[in-house]
């Protein structure tokens, strides 16, 4: 997943033995696979992964190797998440001055809460 203009996006990587031989039909599908394996994914305890830019599939080894296609569908992974837990959090009081500041002139995230999240998707994600 990636943002365009503040929006998530992700990106299906759809290998041609399961294109179903048409790729719009594909397309339309890989909402519903993607849906269903989150719900699967989230009922076991997993999460929702971090987004990553779209060049991270351009050598992706199953394109040049299989013939697969890059199709972007839009998606609100949001909708894929548990119910939020509210928490206390200690940590220096200039990191969240410096947090607060990012958040405000960066503009990509709501709040706090959403930049914390979003990092921690991505550590997770990326060991």
């Amino acid at each position: 997943m990636w943002r365009l203009n503040n929006h998530p996006r992700i990106i299906a990587v759809l290998h041609p033995l399961i294109i179903f031989w048409f790729l719009e039909e594909s397309i339309r599908d890989a909402e519903s696979a993607f849906e269903q394996h989150m719900e699967v994914l989230t009922e076991q305890g997993g999460y929702v992964p971090a987004p990553k830019d779209p060049s991270d599939y351009i050598n992706d080894s199953r394109l040049s190797e299989d013939g697969g296609v890059i199709a972007l569908i839009e998606l609100d992974p949001a909708k894929y998440e548990s119910k939020a837990v509210k928490f206390n959090l200690t940590m220096p009081g200039n990191l969240l001055t410096a947090i607060d500041r990012y958040i405000k002139e960066n503009g990509h995230y709501k709040n706090r809460s959403a930049f914390l999240a979003e990092l921690a998707r991505k550590e997770i994600s990326h060991p």
